[in-house]
């Protein structure tokens, strides 16, 4: 179990294996995602899961989890 808020910790898990996580999936700059790195609220009211299957960094210079969608 990765401890919450704990980016280091998660990156370390992702390097080795795939990680189910929760996320706030109805919030309005979720709705209408892109398909490129997501930079808008995260949110905090945990409504939708997903699996973090790699990462990595934009050619702008962000850094992102590559996330599959259940």
């Amino acid at each position: 179990m990765v401890p919450e808020n704990d980016e280091e910790a998660l990156l370390k898990v992702v390097m080795n294996q795939p990680v189910s996580v929760v996320l706030e999936g109805h919030g309005r700059d979720f709705q209408f995602y892109n398909g490129r790195v997501f930079t808008g609220d995260c949110g905090n009211s945990l409504s939708h899961a997903v699996t973090i299957v790699g990462y990595g960094t934009s050619e702008k210079g962000l850094n992102y989890w590559l996330i599959k969608n259940s």
